[in-house]
């Protein structure tokens, strides 16, 4: 992963840059201008969400003049899948908000069997205004890819053959073992609803190949398994230093 001291971050998308000067949106200004409060001359971090991250300097005219370029800045090694049962109402939101702090680059929402939520009520624009916000929170160099999947086995076929699939759920006598040195490279997080997976669900992810993943023997909400996941991931990864 690569790193960089930091400041204040700032999203503009690849079509705001101009030669070597980016213009921000007006929400974008006001906000690191009158709210953050930045001045003229200081430095500002800006992410075009598409892989590139320009260290710059606020110029008299509130434009950006961009002094360093760098890239997959804040980037996992390598990707980072998370297929999510669709939950009730905002709790959608926070686990965007968490699976892109802790480095997501996918976030695919299904329909499981227990879902409480529809399809329909996965507002992908609302949703990924959670994620520039917490890309910019986190300083991160790419916006996820969010996406809506009708089921789990559709959600599974989304994700490459060649990345190891995890689901929450309690190891009970699991023929299928895993090695933990495998989650070093590509990796996908399965988390099913409230009420957990179903038979037919779990059969239909060890049928992919998936691994159960138990995080433990408290029973988890499942925007709390998300974190948990993705939290034990990232340790196994080697992004966390002492």
């Amino acid at each position: 992963m690569v790193t960089h001291d930091r400041g204040e971050f700032a999203y503009a998308p690849p079509e705001a840059r101009q030669g070597n000067r980016i213009v921000l949106s007006p929400e974008e200004a006001h906000h690191l201008l009158r709210v953050r409060r930045v001045g003229i001359g200081q430095s500002v971090m800006v992410t075009d969400g598409e892989g590139q991250v320009f260290s710059c300097v606020i110029e008299s005219d509130g434009g950006l003049s961009i002094a360093e370029t760098l890239h997959d800045f804040g980037e996992p090694e390598h990707p980072v899948f998370l297929g999510m049962a669709i939950l009730k109402g905002a709790v959608n939101r926070e686990v965007v908000d968490t699976a892109v702090q802790l480095g997501c680059t996918d976030i695919l929402f299904f329909r499981a069997e227990r879902s409480e939520g529809s399809i329909e009520s996965i507002k992908l624009e609302k949703l990924q205004r959670v994620a520039v916000a917490a890309v910019k929170q986190t300083g991160r160099a790419r916006l996820p890819r969010l996406s809506v999947c009708a089921d789990l086995e559709t959600v599974l076929n989304e994700i490459p053959p060649d990345v190891i699939c995890l689901f929450a759920h309690p190891v009970v006598d699991s023929a299928r073992k895993w090695s933990r040195e495998e989650v070093g490279g590509g990796v996908a997080l399965i988390v099913g609803p409230e009420g957990g997976f179903t038979s037919n669900e779990i059969a239909v992810a060890e049928q992919r190949g998936c691994y159960p993943l138990d995080l433990g023997p408290r029973r988890l909400r499942s925007e709390t398994a998300v974190a948990a996941g993705l939290s034990f991931l990232s340790v196994r990864r080697n992004e966390f230093h002492p």
